[in-house]
């Protein structure tokens, strides 16, 4: 499925997120400059972090490209820019397939039969039904992966 997605602000949006993260306690910031005086104390005192990451993360969900899901976290970040004065544009930048994970069910069949946890990987196909095939063993890290 094909159709146009248009450019979220959401790195803008982490951003305003990461600045208003809050500090740790131990951290003294004596520093001259107002400005960033200002951003500590907004971070610090009027932080919006856990509310917003929950929103984008708990409500909204996974957001591929391509998905109802990328679009419902476009609009409301735009949404959320607009309640602050920031003038918002949505573009269209290009036309994205749309990925969602469905049904997925693995067993091991030999030497016994036993259901494993599996989840696809992204933007990963679908199957035409049952595929049988070798174990293939992923390593844990690029220093295992060096090591064989």
């Amino acid at each position: 499925m094909q159709r146009a997605r248009t450019s979220a602000v959401i790195v803008p949006a982490l951003i305003v997120l990461g600045l208003s993260a809050r500090q740790a306690p131990a951290q003294d910031h004596t520093v001259a400059d107002p400005v960033i005086r200002a951003i500590t104390e907004e971070g610090t005192e009027r932080s919006r972090l856990e509310s917003m990451a929950r929103a984008l993360l708990d409500s909204i969900g996974p957001r591929l490209a391509g998905t109802p899901e990328y679009d419902a976290a476009a609009r409301w970040v735009a949404d959320r820019y607009r309640e602050w004065g920031i003038e918002v544009r949505m573009d269209s930048v290009g036309t994205w397939r749309g990925w969602e994970q469905g049904f997925t069910h693995v067993d091991l069949i030999a030497p016994r039969r036993r259901t494993l946890e599996a989840i696809p990987m992204a933007y990963s196909p679908g199957t035409d039904g049952i595929v049988e095939g070798p174990v293939v063993t992923i390593p844990a890290s690029l220093a295992e992966e060096e090591v064989e």
